[in-house]
């Protein structure tokens, strides 16, 4: 079978299927089997339970969603306000965005203290000034305000060019520190196994792309059946071992507080 073929005849169903499954976390909480064939399962269900159980936690009052996207989480949340903000040049499609304000790279338009929440997920290695644009965030929260964030450690270049740096544990923690918010919890999101099972998503789903052949097409939805059934078998295990000492993890959830005095 030929390239033309495996692009656009008898296997386009199932590429349009993987296809609509890259964005289904955003959408639906639960499983359905159709989620074993999307390469990104592990990453994204694992954010969306870290803000699933973060927005059962942290509501009311004023919410700013920080490179929001398409808003993907505002459903998980009960606020008076959630206000999105994004910047209009980055690596993600303008057509998917859905904010309510753009900022200018520098500064937000916000007053100091405005909000009693900010939620930023997977946005801060995207941040080409990382050190301004944090103290903004930190000057438009509220004294006492809970910042809830994730940011990768283990993950391939993406948005390309706007893709600037990771993030360790202790690295996140000491910016977080050092600019007054104290850091009330900060967890991996998998350890060694699932994060290995993630990258062989990863990079079958990243052979294919380079080249479409039946093989690697093959491969490629073998190769995240098998590791998502693992991680679905397997985390609950995880979740009992959650103090267990593992170095490796696709990324860190943090729970942030702003000190009551500046």
């Amino acid at each position: 079978m030929n390239q033309n073929k495996i692009r656009g005849g008898v296997l386009h169903p199932l590429r349009t299927i993987r296809k609509k499954q890259r964005d289904r976390m955003y959408e639906l909480p639960g499983f359905r089997l159709i989620d074993l064939l999307n390469p990104y399962y592990i990453d994204r269900k694992t954010i969306y339970d870290f803000v699933q159980r973060s927005g059962g936690r942290y509501h009311g009052g004023d919410i700013l969603d920080f490179g929001c996207g398409s808003r993907p989480y505002e459903k998980l949340f009960t606020c008076k306000t959630y206000t999105g903000c994004d910047i209009y040049v980055s690596g993600h499609p303008n057509d998917d965005k859905k904010a309510d304000v753009y900022y200018d790279g520098h500064t937000l338009p916000f007053e100091a203290e405005h909000f009693d929440f900010i939620l930023s997920t997977q946005v801060l290695e995207h941040v080409e000034d990382f050190e301004e644009i944090f103290g903004e965030l930190v000057r438009v929260l509220k004294k006492n305000g809970i910042l809830i964030l994730t940011v990768p450690f283990c993950f391939e270049e993406h948005e390309k060019p706007y893709d600037f740096r990771r993030f360790t544990g202790f690295g996140i923690k000491k910016i977080l520190e050092e600019n007054g918010i104290e850091v009330l919890e900060l967890e991996k999101s998998t350890n060694y196994k699932t994060a290995v099972m993630y990258m062989q998503c990863m990079y079958r789903d990243n052979q294919y792309r380079k080249k479409h052949t039946l093989y690697r097409f093959i491969a490629r939805y073998v190769s995240c059946v098998v590791n998502n059934l693992k991680f679905i078998l397997w985390e609950s295990k995880r979740k009992s071992h959650q103090k267990e000492d593992d170095d490796m993890g696709i990324n860190f959830f943090i729970i942030g507080k702003k000190r009551g005095s500046s």
